[in-house]
């Protein structure tokens, strides 16, 4: 090995200390966390070893979460960590990382969340849970993204009435820079489909579609703003989310 190359290994040892000795809270600046709607108190630490104080999601308290330095990750230009959540109302665990690009990647990820704290058309309990393999989010919104989603939500029933639906589940894609999660379930007397659209100014829409051979159900559902389409009733919502 030449002087240059060892000067220059050096150079890179000593550039990867001084990164991962920097406050953990760069790399909450780095990633832009409000743009997701998520809240936080303290930040302890360094890049290397870092812990982040009474992280909120809307409503949903993620507690304290813990943040691992993925040192390699600074040779591909990319700030890379492991974190570990879990709070009251939700749960995460997977690798957050960020390039020189401003492109922020979600990776290897499991989230639980209570349906309580989600932009939701009526009350209602249970969890959503997903598992991503990767999510990568651009500056101008979604970019790619391999995850899969379900919830037992329905099957809990929706505010206080003597109606339950099937589990659901479904898979995530991109639309237009657009998170798009479509989840559907049924059993042996209806059909439930839910698309929910997350834009990147933070508007999101949900269009839930109900077939069923129930007939009082049929009348019922008109009367929580269900309309008819085909043989479908259909409810849409609009609004914001983070």
């Amino acid at each position: 090995m030449t002087l240059a190359q060892l000067g220059g290994l050096f150079g890179a040892a000593l550039a990867a200390f001084m990164i991962a000795m920097a406050p953990a809270s760069m790399l909450l600046s780095m990633t832009s966390p409000d743009r997701f709607g998520i809240v936080h108190g303290r930040v302890d630490g360094r890049l290397w070893h870092a812990e982040v104080k009474d992280v909120y999601w809307r409503d949903g308290a993620l507690g304290d979460i813990t943040i691992r330095l993925q040192p390699a990750s600074l040779l591909l230009g990319r700030l890379a960590a492991q974190f570990d959540a879990s709070g009251a109302n939700a749960t995460a665990r997977g690798t957050l990382s960020r390039s020189l690009g401003s492109t922020t990647i979600i990776r290897d990820t499991n989230i639980a969340l209570e349906v309580a704290g989600l932009p939701t058309l009526f009350s209602m309990a249970g969890q959503v849970q997903a598992e991503i393999d990767h999510l990568e989010y651009a500056p101008d919104g979604c970019v790619a993204v391999t995850a899969r989603v379900a919830t037992d939500a329905l099957t809990r029933g929706i505010a206080g009435l003597a109606w339950s639906g099937p589990p659901l589940s479904g898979d995530a894609r991109c639309a237009d820079g657009a998170l798009v999660v479509s989840l559907t379930g049924m059993d042996d007397m209806q059909q439930v489909t839910i698309d929910l659209v997350l834009k990147p100014d933070r508007s999101y829409q949900t269009r839930i579609g109900v077939t069923s051979r129930d007939a009082s159900l049929a009348q019922l559902l008109p009367t929580l703003g269900f309309k008819r389409e085909g043989d479908k009733l259909i409810l849409v919502q609009e609004g914001t989310w983070g």
